[in-house]
């Protein structure tokens, strides 16, 4: 898990946001991805700012969503209440 964090710290994200994703979905980090700093990328590419906990939230969608399949992660993430350009991270908009 240190490592992941790491890399999260390397992005900016506050240790207030890392505390919170650990508490509440720490199975994204976890979980044994070797992609894990190429999700970090993409979300950050999104636009999405380190500084907000948003960040570690579609942090922790992205890699439900890669790891469950996209018809398990429409569940996940429904009545999140996000934009839809948030929901462009995995590629699909949930239908609700």
């Amino acid at each position: 898990m240190a490592p992941k964090v790491n890399i999260l710290l390397e992005h900016g994200v506050p240790k207030s946001n890392i505390f919170m994703h650990i508490l509440h979905w720490s199975n994204s980090l976890i979980r044994d991805r070797n992609d894990f700093k190429e999700v970090v990328d993409e979300v950050k590419e999104m636009g999405i700012n380190p500084l907000r906990s948003q960040f570690v939230l579609a942090i922790s969608i992205k890699t439900a969503a890669d790891h469950c399949g996209k018809a398990k992660s429409i569940c996940i993430r429904g009545g999140v209440g996000l934009s839809k350009s948030f929901w462009k991270l995995s590629g699909s908009i949930p239908r609700l």
